[in-house]
């Protein structure tokens, strides 16, 4: 939906006036709540909220895909210990410099280790 952002481009003016637009045939329609389908997007929500105004609720669906994430790990005895997370690396599909940059900023830490990597198609499609 946004690829722009994704790369790094933050015009805010510019931003409002892409999610405007995308979400245009939405807003003429009657709804309370908007899933953010996208791990990224909580990135844009204050600009979505803006955009959908403050009567919309919006759900993060990276938030709850953390906590559902965290919860199973939890039962299955697998967080990561203290140690374990002095060393993240960060895997990524798309250009690995831009997400460095973005991520970097984001969580205020320059000194991330990031990769580019490709997944491939399972055998299990049919």
């Amino acid at each position: 939906m946004f690829p722009w952002w994704e790369n790094g481009y933050t015009d805010k003016e510019e931003a409002i006036e892409v999610i405007t637009n995308t979400l245009q045939p939405l807003l003429s329609s009657s709804f309370d709540t908007m899933i953010l389908g996208c791990t990224h997007y909580p990135l844009l929500q204050e600009l979505i909220q803006e955009v959908v105004g403050e009567s919309i609720s919006l759900i993060s669906s990276g938030d709850e895909t953390a906590r559902e994430v965290s919860t199973i790990l939890h039962y299955n005895n697998d967080l990561a210990s203290e140690e374990a997370l002095e060393d993240n690396i960060y895997y990524t599909t798309g250009p690995a410099e831009s997400f460095k940059e973005m991520a970097e900023e984001w969580l205020q830490n320059d000194e991330l280790a990031v990769y580019s990597i490709q997944l491939s198609k399972t055998s299990a499609q049919k």
